[in-house]
């Protein structure tokens, strides 16, 4: 999916470091799908989760997604936030960054500078990507990448048997 890369004066894109950035294709090309288009919610959702491409391409073929095809995780993201559903082990927040008037807007780098640990799903303009204790995995870096909502998964621990 192409992304644009902004002109915003705000920071100076080109002195921000590269160890915010990991590249990755989340396993695709050792999977079943080396030839899959879209799928940055099949290598975020590997990453975050800390399993192998095709398992996270199967979770969201059964929530809905299709082959080749654009998928918005963000609206189950959402409901399994609001709803406290645990997904493969963990729980999911939310952390919305909504547009003010009059505010800077949060953008990828500066959401790797200040969220040090923890593991996100940022949702971007036509695109995800996963955060991982402040380094961004993705297929490309895009530091200037405006962060809409960020959805922290915190792996759970199951008591008994």
């Amino acid at each position: 999916m192409a992304r644009r890369k902004s002109s915003t004066p705000i920071m100076n894109w080109d002195s921000i470091p590269n160890d915010l950035f990991y590249q990755t294709d989340g396993g695709r090309f050792i999977s079943k799908f080396p030839y899959e288009k879209n799928d940055c919610t099949v290598i975020s959702l590997g990453v975050v989760l800390n399993i192998d491409y095709d398992s996270a391409h199967k979770i969201l073929a059964d929530l809905g997604r299709d082959l080749f095809e654009p998928f918005s995780v963000q609206v189950h993201l959402s409901e399994f936030a609001k709803s406290g559903t645990v997904l493969n082990n963990h729980i999911i927040t939310n952390i919305p960054f909504p547009p003010k008037k009059g505010k800077e807007r949060m953008y990828v780098a500066a959401f790797c500078a200040l969220y040090k640990t923890g593991k996100y799903i940022l949702n971007c303009p036509k695109h995800v990507l996963a955060v991982k204790d402040g380094i961004a995995y993705d297929t490309e870096w895009v530091p200037d990448d405006i962060v809409m909502n960020a959805y922290r998964f915190d792996k759970i621990t199951v008591v008994g048997s």
